[in-house]
């Protein structure tokens, strides 16, 4: 089963007419019904790993029922502090756990299923448990803004718990290639685009049929240098044979465009009414683009050719300037990150959770300087490339000054919070009930 006992038990006392109070804070009731579906919600935020024993299942319920207390403690005190969360962002936070968690589960029925209830519900169960989350967060926030470290506490602190400290984890310095699915309309741009950028290279002194073999979409006459043969009046549309019969022997025409795409013409010789041409063919939808230039295809060549030395990372650019890819450089990430998705949706928002999800995947077993396969995304392919990879280690006091600073600032602010915690405790009136 997939969930075991954790998510059996829930359901079934969330069928049941009674329900039992735990604890009151204030005049604030904590009933078992709310402990229960706030395990559920966490077994649900890690992907449905849930206790595995008895005494897991009773160490995760108390800390819910130590968790809620303490939540409803701070509701109270950030109502006298006149603290607020708006509509606005707790709409934001739901709205991402709900599709986490039918990602997770598979439908949204099967949601209903695992809650007993319908999602509308769930959905209003869930933002009155954001809102006290938030207030909390909120409350936390402005009681530590003003909490600072010196030097020399953040020196002590090292000293004293250097060797409790945990590894450096592993980062790895990633980007990834993005080639996006286009319209019609976004193909004819694209071919305008790397004809002019052709043409620009032929106009600069590249090699004519070098250009050719190596861009033209003319498989027929790209393999002979672009060669046409002799062209008379009525073999082409009047568009290219205006500009074709215009040139002069060795002059290079302007772009060209016809129905079946972008082209860039060269003449080499004149008899009457008759011109030899060399051309360069760059297709557009018209030209089964979809077929031959797809994303998944563009990012596999692109792949293949870096994974065998036939190109650089640094020439993508350069080389691919035809195929309107986006490169991004993520910078370095620690490698225990790759796969949590707050860590993406804090960094990147949570649109790029179709991308970032596949992260794991990539990098795994993934060598320095190499791309990983390609995977397909609504909005095109990408595949991750793997700049450099920096092994775990022990923190130093030189490298890692920021980070430890931010140890012992964190140290003091839960020491200092604690502190202020118990002591409005004190004045909210706690009763458990066993």
């Amino acid at each position: 089963m997939r969930f075991l006992f954790l998510l059996i038990l829930p359901l079934f006392i969330f069928s049941q007419p009674i329900d039992r109070i735990v604890a009151v804070v204030g005049d604030e009731e904590i009933l078992e019904s709310e402990i229960l579906q706030s395990m559920q919600m966490i077994v649900l935020q890690n992907k449905g790993v849930a206790p595995q024993t008895e005494e897991d299942y009773g160490s995760l319920y108390h800390t819910v029922l130590e968790d809620l207390i303490q939540t409803k403690v701070f509701a109270v005190r950030a109502q006298m502090d006149s603290l607020s969360i708006t509509d606005e962002e707790i709409a934001q936070q739901s709205d991402f756990y709900i599709k986490d968690w039918i990602q997770t589960i598979g439908s949204e029925s099967l949601l209903e299923q695992e809650f007993g209830m319908p999602l509308v519900q769930i959905k209003r169960q869930l933002e009155e448990t954001l809102r006290q989350r938030l207030l909390t967060e909120k409350l936390q926030a402005s009681f530590l803004r003003n909490v600072q470290v010196c030097r020399t506490e953040v020196e002590t602190f090292f000293y004293e718990y250097e060797d409790s400290l945990p590894l450096k984890p592993s980062a790895l310095h990633i980007s990834y290639v993005l080639c996006e699915n286009k319209t019609d309309a976004d193909q004819n741009l694209i071919a305008f685009e790397k004809a002019k950028k052709v043409l620009s290279l032929a106009q600069s002194g590249e090699n004519f049929e070098n250009l050719a073999q190596q861009f033209s979409d003319h498989a027929e006459t790209a393999t002979n240098g672009g060669d046409l043969g002799w062209v008379e009046r009525g073999d082409f549309p009047s568009s290219f044979e205006n500009v074709a019969f215009a040139l002069s022997p060795g002059e290079i025409s302007p772009v060209v465009e016809t129905s079946y795409g972008f082209h860039i013409l060269k003449l080499t010789e004149r008899k009457e009414n008759r011109v030899r041409l060399k051309h360069i063919f760059l297709a557009t939808s018209a030209f089964d683009f979809e077929t031959e230039h797809s994303a998944v295809s563009i990012v596999d060549s692109i792949a293949i050719k870096i994974n065998s030395g036939d190109l650089s990372f640094e020439n993508i650019a350069l080389d691919n300037a035809l195929c309107f890819l986006s490169i991004h450089d993520l910078g370095t990430i620690p490698e225990d990150q790759i796969a949590n998705p707050s860590f993406w949706v804090a960094r990147r928002g949570s649109d790029f959770q179709a991308i970032s999800r596949h992260f794991s995947d990539a990098s795994k077993n993934l060598e320095t300087g190499h791309c990983s396969k390609t995977f397909k995304v609504r909005d095109g392919a990408f595949f991750v490339y793997l700049h450099s990879k920096t092994p775990a280690r022990k923190y130093n006091l030189t490298s890692d000054w920021a980070t430890i600073e931010t140890f012992a600032l964190r140290y003091k602010q839960e020491r200092l919070f604690g502190l202020w915690v118990n002591s409005i405790q004190k004045d909210v009136y706690i009763q458990r009930f066993d």
